[in-house]
């Protein structure tokens, strides 16, 4: 048989096949992962579909959620793996039929027997590839099997996907932010929620795109590259060079060996602090660090990396790392780099690379100046990317705390859905349309277009034709009648793929080792638009279905929509998923019973506009493939006839007498509803003017004189007012800047509201200027933007200036304070020069406010709005405060 199958490819292929379906799959890396980790009302549902005998009625779920998380318009699927694990090895123990028979004791005993035979070997399982970029409605799971069974699976599958693929998210997004050239080292396991908070968080943050992990227990299970070094306590823990006993060292070769690592080491700090490069950069460091970093190199010569902070980074920690690595590189070794956790970050790793860099330029070390500097603190995403606006020279980071608690977002919000049952499409409705679900079981698809980027997913009825590579295909929104577009796919990805075939015998896909779905999540990433990307206002991304599906969910929500009771109601009042459609056999019946009235054709529940396509609703039942919905009306009237004309609303209600639709008018098919239901009672809308001789045609030239003095005073009216406005707009307000006082300007190390050390400016000033209305005949209510003094790009501080009511020629002084109270420079003051929080020269800054005038001229229907634009360039000098600086020749006006 093995000669047969090595000659024959075929059978070979089949062979490995077979094993591979054959191939146990391991339980999953919890063990609280059980059937009992679910909600109990799974277990009340599957008792009561038990005790109706539903229970092995085949049923559809998908697993989706409704929007991406962080504000963004991406997500990364995640947690596939543990899914499949879980259905791989669901049974129920002795242990827990004991439990449940505790909890549920007046079911029946023939429902614990049920219990004990349950498994998920008649469970299909199909999902999009984990590591996948993922979008609203689409589903990533979808779960068929008997309708008890998979009901149990809710909780557990909603639970293993929400969180993993929301860490993997942030994790794409930190990436993102970083660039692709900078590692990204996961520190969260003392910040996660709980020890499988922090083992998950380490298994999905390698997903989304980290490079390695402080979490051992997660390299083991794992495999994920970890990396680590000391802590403050560390170095702390020294007191003197004296406490190091052992103080030799090998040679990188092995060719000799230094016997007295420490004073080398001493022998390089001297060298450091006579350095003509270096002078004045440093004096005397701390011994107690040196003797910490000594130590730590004679453990780890081929791994040395430093935390630098612990007590003065430029004065102490970098110099004293230099030491130790160049006394490293005398034995041929190669010191790793430095660590910031403290700081302004963007500052700290300019200078430690200033210094790396002279180093090796005046003792001709190579590749010294590329020192690796790793910088973490409680970072985010929001500080990586305000970084990258300074510049830093920055090459690794260490995150925790707001990556592994997913800090600004709390949950995915995924969701289970029945959308089939017994081949019967199902569909959840609900007043907000985002919460409507999709129903019957579907094939999704990702077209790309010609330059390699995703365009669309679209979801397609199961028997439909599927899209193909150069055809065009209309794709729907799912939801909005007026979204829509055709796509001619240049490559196209069917999304669903079996992952556990149950007893269908169909071919299951492997479950990837974690590198590979690392390496298909960030091609998925690269496959996607930047503008997809961004995190300021990204460009959403389209989820479509195709035209029979669309029609088919509009179909199956007019069937299941409750038709509410309203008598003597005008239908133009009525929410639009109560209403339905008229049959052209109800338009018949009307127009012989009743004078020619408009007809009116209410919209199915999502349209927002007319585009000529009316569904009937003549079929009185439906097959599960959206293939056989409901056919188009092609009798329906053009949306320029007299009866579309309801359209524009523009008639009244008639009075008492008039006749209304009855469910008796007419003997046609349309004086029915579908199931035998009569049509509500409801009142006619009428057209004016669209009714043929309910009025004569007799002039009415009192009615015309009336008209005619109407419009001879609004014409007058309207020149006299245009006059007035014409007249005012002579008359502008001016602005006379005069001076501004600067109180104080300090500058001192803090840190920001996500405790991001940093330096903070605090000053405070008077502004001082002058308003003049120049209105003879009107006054003014002037407002105001705030009013800013910039430093650049940063705003350092800020005043407001009153409203206020000036009448006509006069004027006023005014004064606004303007100041600033520990605002974060984030490297950007660094040109500032502060000494002891004060600056060391003058520094130039620009002020600038617009102020917004209004005169009510003739009460509110003339009203001249009137802005004067504001900027003036301010230099403040330590030297001069509590002394005004004119403004005279310094500023700027325009309107």
């Amino acid at each position: 048989m093995a000669a047969l199958a090595s000659g024959n490819g075929t059978i070979d292929a089949a062979a490995t096949a077979e094993q591979r379906q054959a191939a146990p799959i391991r339980s999953a890396t919890n063990p609280m992962v059980t059937p009992l980790l679910t909600d109990l009302y799974q277990f009340t549902m599957a008792y009561a579909y038990w005790k109706a005998g539903k229970h092995l009625e085949r049923a559809v779920f998908d697993l989706y959620f409704r929007k991406n998380p962080f504000g963004g318009e991406y997500t990364v699927f995640a947690g596939l793996e543990e899914c499949i694990r879980l259905i791989a090895n669901f049974h129920f123990k002795e242990e827990d039929i004991s439990f449940m028979r505790s909890v549920m004791p007046t079911c029946e005993d023939g429902f614990f027997e049920y219990l004990r035979e349950v498994d998920c070997s008649d469970v299909e399982v199909y999902a999009v590839p984990e590591g996948s970029v993922v979008f609203p409605k689409v589903p990533l799971i979808r779960v068929e099997g008997p309708v008890a069974v998979v009901q149990l699976l809710e909780t557990p599958f909603v639970n293993l996907v929400n969180y993993a693929s929301l860490v993997t998210t942030n994790a794409a997004r930190h990436r993102f932010v970083a660039g692709n050239t900078k590692y990204l080292l996961e520190f969260g396991l003392r910040r996660a929620q709980g020890p499988d908070g922090g083992i998950s968080a380490s298994k999905y943050c390698y997903i989304g795109g980290f490079d390695a992990t402080s979490n051992v227990a997660a390299g083991n299970l794992f495999g994920i590259p970890l990396r680590g070094t000391h802590s403050h306590a560390f170095v702390s823990s020294y007191m003197s060079p004296d406490e190091i006993v052992d103080k030799s060292l090998h040679s990188h070769d092995g060719s000799s060996t230094c016997m007295d690592f420490l004073s080398l080491v001493q022998t390089w700090l001297s060298k450091l602090q006579l350095s003509e490069s270096l002078h004045g950069v440093f004096g005397e460091t701390n011994q107690s660090e040196l003797a910490a970093f000594t130590s730590y190199a004679l453990a780890f010569p081929n791994n040395f990396l430093a935390l630098v902070d612990t007590y003065d980074v430029i004065r102490s920690g970098i110099p004293n790392f230099c030491a130790v690595a160049l006394a490293l590189n005398d034995l041929g070794y190669k010191a790793s780099g430095i660590r910031l956790d403290s700081g302004d970050l963007a500052y700290l790793s300019i200078e430690a690379r200033k210094f790396f860099q002279a180093i090796e330029k005046e003792f001709n070390v190579p590749g010294f100046g590329k020192m690796s500097i790793t910088a973490s603190n409680d970072l985010n995403e929001e500080t990586l990317d305000a970084l990258n606006k300074q510049g830093h020279e920055i090459d690794a980071f260490g995150i925790g705390t707001y990556l592994v608690t997913c800090y600004t977002q709390a949950a995915l919000g995924c969701v289970f859905k029945l959308v089939e049952i017994n081949k019967q499409p199902r569909i959840k409705l609900s007043e907000d349309v985002t919460k409507v679900s999709i129903p019957c079981k579907k094939r999704c698809f990702r077209l790309y277009g010609r330059e390699g980027y995703a365009l669309v997913d679209i979801m397609t009825g199961e028997n439909e034709t599927p899209p193909k590579v150069g055809e065009r295909i209309l794709c729907r929104h799912p939801f909005n009648e007026s979204k829509r577009a055709y796509v001619v796919p240049q490559r196209v990805e069917e999304l669903l793929k079996c992952y556990w075939p149950g007893s269908s015998n169909k071919p299951r896909e492997d479950l990837p080792v974690l590198k590979i779905i690392r390496d298909r999540c960030m091609q998925q990433l690269e496959q996607m638009r930047s503008d997809h990307m961004r995190r300021l206002n990204p460009t959403p991304y389209k989820v479509s279905v195709s035209g029979k599906l669309y029609d088919f969910i509009h179909f199956l929500w007019l069937s299941e929509a409750p038709v509410a009771d309203k008598k003597n109601a005008v239908v133009a009042d009525m929410p639009s998923h109560e209403m339905d459609v008229k049959t052209d056999s109800e338009v018949t019946s009307n127009a012989t019973s009743s004078p020619a009235r408009p007809v009116y054709y209410v919209q199915s529940p999502s349209r927002d506009s007319h585009d000529g396509e009316k569904t009937t609703t003549t079929t009185t039942s439906f097959n599960s493939s959206p293939a056989l919905s409901p056919p188009r009306s092609h009798s329906s009237v053009g949306r320029h006839s007299r009866e579309s004309s309801s359209s524009r609303f523009s008639g009244s209600l008639k009075p008492a007498g008039a006749r209304k639709i009855s469910p008796h008018d007419g003997g046609g098919r349309g004086s029915r509803r579908r199931g035998g239901k009569t049509w509500k009672e409801c009142s006619v809308i009428e057209e004016e003017g669209l009714l043929d001789g309910e009025e004569d045609d007799a002039g009415v030239p009192r009615r015309c004189y009336f008209l005619g003095f109407v419009l001879a005073f609004f014409v007058l009216f309207s020149f006299f007012a245009l006059i007035l406005w014409g007249a005012s707009r002579n008359q502008r307000p001016r602005i006379i800047m005069k001076s501004i006082t600067f109180d104080n300007f300090i500058i001192q190390a803090g840190t920001d509201a996500s405790l991001v050390p940093t330096d903070m400016a605090t000053l405070n000033s008077t502004l001082k200027f002058t308003y003049r209305n120049t209105g003879s005949f009107f006054g003014v209510h002037v407002t105001s933007t705030p009013i800013d003094l910039n430093y650049y790009q940063l705003t350092l501080a800020s005043g407001n200036m009153n409203n206020f009511y000036q009448s006509r020629k006069s004027k006023r002084e005014l004064r606004v304070v303007v100041k600033g109270h520990q605002v974060p420079l984030y490297g950007g003051g660094s040109s500032l020069g502060s000494s002891e929080g004060k600056t060391s020269g003058p520094v130039g800054m620009t002020l600038s406010f617009t102020a917004r005038s209004r005169a009510y001229v003739l009460g509110k229907l003339v009203k001249p709005k009137f802005y004067s634009n504001v900027q003036c360039s301010v230099t403040m000098d330590q030297t001069k405060l509590g002394t005004p600086v004119s403004l005279k020749n310094s500023c700027r006006y325009s309107q």
